[in-house]
């Protein structure tokens, strides 16, 4: 992984709640809402469902950075990934993905997601995969109040049009 090709990580995760930004070529917007959030978040926040979450796949798809221009792949044997799995990850893990111990929600908290813990199995609709989705999220929304937000979900970005 070249470090100059990751994105500017400060739009990044702003980039999938919006809908004014020149990299979109192709959106459909939807009006105020926060099902999309109420189903998503985990089961701990009590707002709803923890709908589809992310595999074990994708999150070992994030690389792991072992300097500023150097990256390598994700392996479970390695002892010292497999000790602290989401030390040095690609930024944009934590962006996209809520892992164990990640803050999340307004009010935030940590995210449990041990077994037993308030956001995992046992408890019926939790994960099936110990990680929830973060990406496309307002986490801004105070769901407890019912606060909601306008989604933009982008069908086609400026960059997809290079990658094509």
């Amino acid at each position: 992984m070249d470090a100059d090709a990751l994105p500017n990580l400060g739009n990044y995760k702003s980039l999938f709640n919006t809908f004014n930004n020149n990299e979109i070529i192709f959106t459909r917007r939807n009006g105020a809402s926060n099902q999309f959030e109420k189903n998503k978040s985990p089961i701990g926040f009590n707002l709803g469902l923890s709908g589809n979450t992310p595999s074990q796949d994708l999150v070992d798809a994030y690389e792991v950075k072992v300097n500023a221009t150097t990256a390598v792949k994700f392996n479970w044997n390695d002892p010292a990934m497999a000790a602290n799995p989401y030390a040095n990850r690609d930024p944009r893990l934590a962006m996209s993905i809520i892992t164990n111990n990640s803050t999340f929600g307004t009010p935030q908290r940590k995210v449990r997601l041990w077994a037993g813990g308030l956001d995992a199995r046992p408890i019926i609709d939790a994960s099936k995969t110990g990680y929830y989705l973060r990406k496309y999220q307002i986490e801004s929304l105070n769901l407890l109040n019912n606060n909601t937000g306008v989604h933009s979900w982008i069908i086609i970005r400026y960059p997809e049009i290079y990658l094509n």
